[in-house]
């Protein structure tokens, strides 16, 4: 790695047990491959599917992760709010009610420079919040641009397509990176923009290949069928898959050089 660029790995949704499983098995080839300088991971299916608890954010870190990201399951464990308020390393959606106590600005700092992970919450086809693109106005207008050494990095938790490739627009050349998840879907169309601005509308999941975006495939089909409701549950198959970018910023303007995604598989029983 040039010693002018930073890299980060940002990694997908991981979904439950079947998810942390796969991290524990695919990690070291992460590290031997890519070279990352920091790890990322959306984290609000850690927990049994749904949330994030103490012990499975535990887990993650013990592997090296930096940040954990929230989405809109992020509090679906019961007791874990004055975790959140202390643990910095977890950071909830930033535009979710102020109600709830978080940190909501993730700060990675050296020497050579600070790094910002935001986590944001669409509103299209989800549950209301406060609106993503005056929230990300405001916390910009705190902090800065991305700059000479300042990367912004912004987790943009959303179920449209198109609301991902506007926010893309609005925050085109003031922040390092938009990447979309959510979906558990990997999308084909990592770019980076002529101001820098790394994108990608979805970077995918951690978790079973044979699966409903990581869920039991068995219980999602009966929903669709018959519109009865069933609890959903991470998906146990041998056949599993780590969805992620690898992203690399230019430290002079905190802006990014490229943007490559990857989908590795193991085979754990």
């Amino acid at each position: 790695m040039p010693n002018d660029q930073f890299s980060l790995i940002f990694i997908g949704d991981i979904i439950g047990q079947p998810g942390r499983e796969t991290c524990h098995r695919l990690f070291d080839q992460i590290y031997e491959k890519y070279l990352p300088d920091i790890i990322v991971v959306n984290g609000e299916n850690l927990a049994s599917g749904f949330g994030i608890s103490r012990k499975v954010a535990n887990e993650m870190f013990s592997l090296g992760v930096n940040f954990i990201t929230g989405g809109n399951h992020f509090l679906q464990v019961d007791n874990i709010e004055d975790w959140f308020e202390i643990e910095p390393k977890v950071v909830i959606p930033a535009n979710y009610t102020h109600y709830i106590r978080g940190n909501r600005l993730g700060l990675y700092q050296s020497e050579q420079l600070k790094l910002y992970v935001i986590s944001l919450l669409g509103r299209l086809y989800m549950n209301p919040v406060d609106n993503p693109f005056i929230c990300i106005d405001k916390i910009i207008s705190d902090i800065g641009n991305r700059d000479n050494n300042q990367i912004v990095v912004v987790d943009f938790h959303a179920e449209a397509t198109s609301e991902k490739q506007a926010m893309l627009h609005h925050l085109n050349g003031r922040v390092s990176a938009v990447l979309g998840t959510h979906t558990h879907v990997q999308t084909a169309d990592c770019l980076v923009t002529d101001q820098g601005t790394a994108y990608i509308t979805d970077v995918g999941m951690v978790g079973a290949v044979k699966s409903v975006i990581g869920m039991d495939w068995k219980a999602s089909v009966e929903i669709m069928k018959t519109g009865r409701r069933r609890r959903l549950r991470p998906y146990y198959d041998p056949l599993r898959k780590l969805d992620g970018v690898l992203v690399k910023f230019d430290k002079s303007t905190g802006g990014a050089a490229l943007i490559e995604n990857f989908s590795l598989r193991a085979e754990i029983n």
